[in-house]
């Protein structure tokens, strides 16, 4: 859902697993929060991260990003993200090379007309499947290859066959080079689990996970009940079909304009805990987003407005670094997971 990460996240993840030590061998199932700068910088974020207990790193990039242009490729962070995890057994990571981010393309320039299916399509991202498996250790756990791509193809749904085509051939490639790995297309959750789902239910059973970021939402962006995981992660999890469900974000804004308090926001990530742990076998890895509200010029005179409003108060700790009741919330379910 959100395409505003930048580059500061992905290098303020080496920071923190390089100062990472110990661990005692990979969990069977991880727990992270998606790491984004507060107002002191990365190494309030780092204390944050390491003081929960989390073990789990989500590393977003585009397509774009890795390839910015033909044959020249770009994985300094994925490097630096592999190696740094290693002294730390237990930390898993995600990696997302991503064709599509939301409802966009985000392939490289010279791509952005071509057929999903195109012959030139799938031998530059073969290549960078090889370029990344290369590069992976078996702490690379899970990777999707196109971010809630049930909005695009929502939008372009023409295009569908071609890219299920371009998809099931590059996540065959990807099981024969790292087949340890958890490996499909995120979908949204209201996608997957709505009531016209034949598009992301397409999306979803490409690979050998089922893969979603998770926002309860009613009408536009308000939350529905905060205790709807209890209900929603089972459904989520029959829909998987036995497959392994990855919750590659999940989150519930705190803003009163929306109808909802910080108080909802921890009871939501309660109960997500509560129903993880009804099932923990069928969730390997489960990221919240995100640690801080954005910023202060990110959201000014924007509050009046729903998106900005849900946007604006994802965090688990407000825009002035100020924890919310759902970053105690966050950290006892942490330690739960990974003790």
């Amino acid at each position: 859902m959100f395409e505003h990460r930048s580059k500061s996240v992905l290098l303020l993840i080496v920071v923190l697993l390089l100062s990472l030590a110990g661990g005692v061998g990979a969990q069977a199932r991880v727990v992270g929060v998606t790491l984004d700068d507060g107002p002191r910088g990365p190494d309030e974020s780092y204390a944050l991260f390491e003081q929960a207990g989390a073990d789990a790193i989500e590393a977003p990039q585009s397509w774009a990003e890795l390839e910015p242009a033909r044959g020249r490729f770009r994985l300094a962070d994925i490097e630096s993200i592999v190696e740094g995890i290693a002294p730390t057994p237990s930390t898993q990571a995600m990696l997302i090379p991503a064709v599509i981010e939301t409802g966009a393309r985000s392939t490289p320039p010279d791509l952005r007309r071509v057929r999903w299916d195109d012959p030139r399509m799938v031998e530059r991202y073969r290549m960078l499947i090889d370029r990344i498996a290369r590069a992976s250790t078996r702490q690379v756990t899970t990777l999707s290859i196109a971010n809630e791509a049930d909005v695009y193809f929502g939008a372009h749904p023409r295009e569908l066959p071609a890219f299920l085509r371009f998809a099931r051939a590059e996540l065959a490639e990807l099981r024969r080079r790292a087949p340890w790995v958890h490996a499909g297309v995120t979908v949204t959750s209201a996608g997957l689990a709505g009531a016209h789902p034949r598009i992301a239910r397409a999306l979803a059973r490409l690979g050998t996970a089922t893969i979603v970021t998770y926002y309860p939402l009613g009408d536009g962006y308000r939350p529905r009940p905060a205790s709807a995981p209890l209900t929603d992660i089972p459904h989520l999890i029959d829909l998987a079909h036995g497959r392994p469900l990855v919750i590659q974000e999940a989150g519930y804004p705190s803003s009163p304009h929306l109808g909802s308090t910080p108080t909802a926001q921890a009871t939501f990530v309660r109960d997500v805990f509560a129903a993880w742990d009804r099932d923990p076998a069928a969730i390997p890895f489960l990221s919240f987003y995100s640690l801080f509200d954005l910023p202060t010029g990110a959201c000014a005179h924007r509050s009046d407005n729903d998106q900005a409003a849900f946007l604006c108060s994802l965090g688990l700790h407000d825009r002035a670094g100020r924890p919310k009741p759902a970053w105690a919330a966050f950290r006892m379910g942490a330690q739960h997971v990974t003790r």
